[in-house]
C-alpha cells in the first residue's frame, strides 16, 4: 500500500500549507534552500520520513522545533545527510529523538566532530539512534 509522498522543490515561504497537508507520511525537501522547518514539524504530525539531504542553508535553530516534547511522534527516518548544521543539533537529535529507526547523516560536515568526541556523545546516545 503506497503512502502520500511529495517531494517540494519549493521556497520556504510556501511551506506555510504544510498543515493542510496532515496525513502526508513522506517528505523530501532534499536540496531546496529551505531555512524554517517550524511549519514542517507543527503542520506534519503523522511524518514517518523526513529527507533534508542538502539543504545547506539549514542550521541548528532549524531543527528546535522537532526536539519539542511531543513533537513528531511518527518520525522513523531522518536525512540530514550533506546538511551543515552544527554538532549540538546533531546531538540534540540523537538523544532526544529516541523514536528514530534511521538517522542519516552522511557527509554531514559537523557529524565527525560530534562521533568522535566521546566526551560530548555517550554510547548510550548513539544507541538511541541507527546511524546509517
Amino acid at each position: 500500500h503506497e503512502h502520500p509522498s511529495l517531494a517540494l522543490p519549493l521556497p520556504s515561504q510556501l511551506l506555510c500549507t504544510l498543515d493542510l497537508l496532515g496525513n502526508l507520511r513522506r517528505l523530501d525537501l532534499s536540496y531546496t534552500e529551505v531555512m524554517d522547518l517550524k511549519p514542517v514539524f507543527e503542520g506534519c504530525q503523522n511524518l514517518v520520513h523526513l529527507k533534508l539531504s542538502a539543504c545547506k542553508q539549514l542550521k541548528d535553530l532549524s531543527m528546535e522545533p522537532m526536539m519539542e516534547p511531543g513533537r513528531m511522534p511518527k518520525l522513523r527516518k531522518l536525512d540530514v545527510s550533506y546538511c551543515t548544521i552544527g554538532a549540538d543539533a546533531l546531538h540534540a537529535i540523537m538523544t532526544r529523538a529516541t523514536q528514530l529507526t534511521s538517522l542519516n547523516i552522511s557527509a554531514c560536515s559537523n557529524a565527525t566532530k560530534l562521533l568522535f568526541k566521546p566526551s560530548n556523545v555517550s554510547a548510550a546516545d548513539l544507541a538511541t539512534a541507527a546511524v546509517q
